[in-house]
C-alpha cells in the first residue's frame, strides 16, 4: 500500500478515532427519555445532578458544568477579570483553547518551557518567571499524564498567584490519590468527542476550591451580570411607581430590592444541557472501565517499545495515574522520529501529531512569540514526539502492528523520505 492509496481511500488500518469513548444502551435510554418526555431540556436539573456526580467523583469542592472545555477557560479568565495589564504564565505545548481567552484580551503571555518527562509545564523553568506582576499560571496536563502540580502550586503560593489546569486530557488522573483539577484554583475539563469520556461531542467542566466562586461562575454561565450591590435596599432610585408582579416568573431578579454600585463581569449563555449531561453521568459510571482498556493498551505499547533501539516510551512517574488520553514516546534524534512516521503513514497508521507549539503560531508570534523561548517544547515537537493512536477499540493487534511497523523504521533510517504528519 502507498501514501497515496491510503490518502485516496480514506481510510487506515489503525485510525485515530473519532471518538475517545463508547456508547451504550443506557445512554441512549436516557438521551431517549429525556427527548419523549415533557421536560424543558435546558432547566439544569440534570446538569445539576451531572456536577454532583463529578464533584464526588474527583473529589473537588464544587464543579461547575458548561458547554466545553475552552468555555470553561473563557468563563475562568472573565472571572478573574484578565485583560491586557495582565501578565500570565502558560505551557506551549497544549491546544489553542487553552489560551484563546487570554489572546482575545491582550494578556500578557510569557511562555513556560516543559518538562521532558511529562511534556508538562516545568517548575524549574515556571520559577525563573514568577514575579509580583504576573496574575495566574494556565498549565496543561499533557496526554494524561499529570505535571509537577505541587510544586508548581507551591511556587504560585509565594507570590499568590492564580493557577488555571487545563485537564482536557486528565480525567481519571491523579497524583498521589489527589485528582487533577484539585490542585489549583480552577480545573477546566473536557468532554469532547475524543475524551476519555463524551457528553454528545461536547461538554466541559470546572472545579473550585470554593462553593461561593462556583456560585458566581455559575451566574456568569447563566448570563448574569457579576455586581457589587448596594447594600442598603433603594429600588428604582426610590421610585414607587415600578412593582413587582403578583404573579409569574420573569428575569427581574435584584431589580426591585437593589441598586448596583459596580458592574464586575458579563455574564455569557454556556450552561450544558440537561440531555447532554444524562449522558455523562452514565459515562463517568463507565469511565473506570474506559480507563483500563487505555491504559492496558498503553502497557503494551509500552513493552513493546522497551524492545527497539532509538525510542523512549514516556511513563508516569512514582505517584501517578496516567488516563493515557494521548500515548507518547520520543525518537532519539529527528532522522529516526521522521522514519518512524513515514513507516506508519505509510502502513495505514493514522498519525496526529499533538500539539504545535504555541508561542510559534502566527498570532502568537504577532504577539512576541519566537524560537528559542522554550527550547525543550521545541526539541520535542520538532525532532522527538511521536503520538500513536490510543482509543477503546485500539485492539492488542492493532498494538503488535504498531510496534512492528516502528522496529522496522528504526533499523532502516538511511532511507528516509519527507514524512506526512497532521499538524492539530
Amino acid at each position: 500500500m502507498t501514501v497515496d492509496d491510503v490518502q485516496v481511500a480514506g481510510s487506515y488500518r489503525v485510525p485515530a478515532s473519532p471518538k475517545g469513548s463508547r456508547f451504550g444502551e443506557e445512554e441512549v435510554e436516557q438521551v431517549r427519555s429525556l427527548l419523549l418526555s415533557d421536560v424543558h431540556l435546558a432547566n439544569k436539573e440534570v446538569c445539576a445532578k451531572f456536577e454532583a456526580h463529578l464533584r464526588d467523583y474527583l473529589g473537588a469542592v464544587d464543579v461547575v458544568a458548561v458547554s466545553s472545555c475552552t468555555t470553561a477557560l473563557e468563563l475562568v479568565t472573565r472571572y478573574l477579570n484578565l485583560s491586557a495589564d495582565s501578565q500570565i504564565v502558560a505551557s506551549p505545548l497544549t491546544f489553542q483553547a487553552t489560551t484563546a481567552s487570554l489572546l482575545d484580551r491582550g494578556c500578557q503571555i510569557r511562555w513556560c518551557d516543559i518538562d521532558d518527562d511529562t511534556l508538562s509545564m516545568s517548575p524549574r523553568h515556571l520559577r525563573e518567571l514568577l514575579s509580583p506582576d504576573v496574575k495566574a499560571v494556565y498549565l496543561t496536563h499533557y496526554g494524561g499524564d499529570i505535571a509537577r502540580i505541587d510544586e508548581i502550586c507551591s511556587l504560585a503560593d509565594e507570590y499568590d498567584i492564580r493557577v488555571i489546569e487545563d485537564c482536557a486530557h486528565a480525567l481519571g488522573s491523579t497524583l498521589r490519590g489527589r485528582a487533577a483539577g484539585t490542585w489549583g484554583d480552577f480545573g477546566c475539563f473536557s468532554f469532547h468527542s475524543l475524551k476519555n469520556i463524551s457528553t454528545l461531542g461536547t461538554g466541559g467542566a470546572i472545579t473550585t476550591s470554593s462553593r461561593e466562586v462556583a456560585d458566581e461562575l455559575r451566574g456568569l454561565r447563566d448570563v448574569d451580570a457579576l455586581t457589587v450591590l448596594r447594600p442598603t435596599p433603594n429600588p428604582f432610585g426610590g421610585s414607587t411607581l415600578a412593582q413587582p408582579l403578583p404573579v409569574g416568573e420573569g428575569h427581574e431578579g435584584s431589580a426591585f430590592t437593589h441598586e448596583c454600585e459596580e458592574v464586575l463581569r458579563g455574564g455569557i449563555n454556556a450552561a450544558m444541557g440537561d440531555v447532554a449531561a444524562a449522558v455523562g453521568i452514565v459515562q463517568l459510571q463507565r469511565l473506570p472501565e474506559l480507563l483500563s482498556i487505555r491504559s492496558s493498551a498503553a502497557a503494551r505499547l509500552d513493552m513493546a517499545l522497551d524492545e527497539l533501539p532509538g525510542v523512549q516510551p514516556l511513563r508516569a512517574r512514582e505517584g501517578v495515574q496516567h488516563s493515557h488520553h494521548l500515548y507518547t514516546f520520543l525518537a532519539q534524534s529527528r532522522e529516526t522520529r521522521d522514519a518512524i512516521l513515514w513507516k506508519l503513514h505509510e502502513g495505514g497508521v493514522e498519525i496526529v501529531q499533538r500539539y504545535f507549539p504555541l508561542h510559534l503560531l502566527p498570532e502568537y508570534r504577532f504577539t512576541g512569540g519566537r524560537l528559542g523561548q522554550c527550547p525543550t517544547a521545541e526539541f520535542t515537537w520538532f525532532e522527538r514526539l511521536v503520538n500513536l493512536p490510543i482509543n477503546p477499540w485500539l485492539t492488542d493487534d492493532d498494538v503488535d502492528y504498531m510496534a512492528s511497523l516502528i522496529r522496522e523504521a528504526v533499523v532502516t533510517v538511511d532511507r528516509i523520505p519527507e514524512p506526512i504528519t497532521k499538524i492539530q
